[in-house]
């Protein structure tokens, strides 16, 4: 397997997480706050509350520095976003931009 697939497969694997992020939509004035339901090297997938998905397309970033490097992002574009449960939580899918 040459070196570069490995590369690109090891940024796409996602392993699971349980922690806690408090985040804001780009120019936002209302945190939120998710869980992280899995992480990658170069994205992430939050678990949050139907009322506070953000649509596809949108900027988003931790409410503070302290988030910033805690999760290893300073902004993410939401990719897509899927209800579950209903129409309890959606699932937000975020690529890492910073």
């Amino acid at each position: 397997m040459p070196w570069r697939d490995q590369i690109e497969r090891r940024q796409s694997e996602r392993w699971p997480s349980s922690r806690q992020i408090r985040w804001k939509v780009r120019r936002g004035r209302r945190a939120r706050c998710s869980s992280i339901v899995e992480r990658s090297l170069d994205g992430m997938v939050l678990r949050t509350r139907a009322c506070d998905t953000p649509p596809a397309g949108a900027v988003v970033r931790p409410v503070n520095e302290q988030g910033a490097c805690r999760h290893g992002m300073r902004e993410g574009l939401v990719l897509r976003t899927e209800t579950v449960r209903g129409a309890d939580e959606s699932l937000v899918y975020i690529v890492i931009l910073a």
